[in-house]
């Protein structure tokens, strides 16, 4: 299995599917994420689906153009 070491999975885009996607990610061999925080409140979305989510960890950041 595999590790995503860098995905932005609290992005909106995700929010209607986040299982789905999940679920897609595990079918092709992945089995742990690392989500990125890239503002305050991503980082804390981040957190809280760390903590909830099986496999996943968060990272808290400010990216720069922010």
């Amino acid at each position: 299995m595999s590790v995503d070491t860098h995905c932005h999975l609290t992005f909106e885009e995700f929010a209607d599917d986040l299982e789905g996607v999940l679920s897609r990610s595990v079918e092709a061999g992945v089995s742990e994420w690392i989500t990125v925080g890239i503002d305050a409140e991503q980082s804390e979305k981040a957190i809280e689906l760390a903590q909830k989510q099986e496999g996943m960890y968060a990272t808290v950041g400010i990216h720069p153009h922010f």
